[in-house]
């Protein structure tokens, strides 16, 4: 049968049992008679039926296929997940090193370019004094370090408004260990030699994280390890850590804990005992408060009393 398509010409139907030209009007090499106009008809309508069925059929093959796409295409979208969380799991820094040996370098270091006496930095001068009262295992102590004081030391510490002093605060040995005592000590080990805040950022960052705070992180094995790591490698601080040489400071410190501090990180501004503190503005809002004080009575100590009257 000749094509209808728009631009091809029809071919005049052959008179019945006759050929147009001796050629065979169907297009194919039987070289037979061309169909009768009632066949011809009759094949149209088959031709069109089936091929409408073929249309159909290929419709809910293709949505098929469409849908076999999409199961495909969720299922990589499944796995990449899957890979993508496995993958975290395995490289995450809060992972407890302790139980794979692993020694992590910090990546917020405390700025050597500021002022240090022992375990105080800041300027001798600074009108306020914050002591943080904490303990190496504890996780929140973690955060305080990592996120809080160092946005304290560039706001504060730097322009010399403060000075911070870190104070031994033993709050997790209570569980029958000696981990925390013996972090606590390995910081004083480092501060004979001036690197307080040193052993100070290389502790926190290698305590147990895992929301266990196990003690298996700060054995005297690792915290050597730790002390390596961080320069601290010849014989004086080996010997420090091993003999618990700074045991009974540590001790003597638990008594020196201010009364109304009940957990770590604990906070003392200037003498005052300031509630445990969850974010930097809790703890800037209060020592903005008492810079604004002292400046009050700064201010009100210039006037001076007023002249009597003659």
């Amino acid at each position: 049968m000749t094509s209808n398509r728009p631009g091809t010409k029809k071919t005049a139907a052959a008179p019945r049992g006759g050929t147009v030209g001796g050629a065979n009007p169907r297009g194919d090499a039987s070289g037979g008679a061309a169909p009768t106009t009632k066949q011809t008809a009759r094949q149209e309508r088959l031709a069109r039926r089936n091929s409408s069925r073929d249309l159909g059929r290929a419709s809910t093959a293709g949505g098929g296929g469409h849908r076999s796409i999409l199961a495909i295409t969720g299922l990589f979208a499944i796995v990449a997940i899957v890979a993508i969380g496995a993958a975290y799991l395995a490289t995450r820094p809060t992972t407890p090193a302790a139980n794979t040996g692993i020694i992590l370098t910090p990546q917020v270091l405390t700025p050597a370019t500021v002022p240090a006496d022992g375990r105080t930095i800041g300027r001798p001068s600074a009108p306020v004094t914050l002591v943080v009262l904490e303990d190496f295992r504890c996780t929140y102590c973690y955060d305080f370090t990592m996120t809080t004081e160092p946005q304290l030391v560039a706001d504060f510490v730097e322009s010399g408004k403060l000075k911070i002093v870190y104070q031994d605060m033993l709050s997790i040995d209570k569980d029958g260990s000696t981990a925390s005592r013996d972090a606590a000590n390995a910081g004083l080990c480092a501060n004979d030699e001036g690197k307080f805040w040193l052993m100070h950022d290389w502790l926190f960052v290698n305590q147990d994280r895992g929301g266990h705070e196990l003690p298996s992180a700060f054995t005297q094995d690792r915290l050597i390890a730790i002390g390596r790591d961080a320069g601290l490698s010849d014989s004086k601080f080996v010997s420090c850590v091993q003999n618990g040489t700074h045991d009974g400071e540590v001790a003597s410190e638990q008594r020196l804990v201010p009364a109304g501090v009940g957990g770590t990180p604990g906070f003392v501004i200037n003498g005052k005992v300031f509630p445990v503190a969850k974010s930097f503005d809790e703890v800037s809002a209060a020592i903005n408060a008492e810079l604004a004080a002292l400046a009050g009575a700064s201010s009100s100590a210039s006037i001076g009393p007023s002249p009597s009257a003659s």
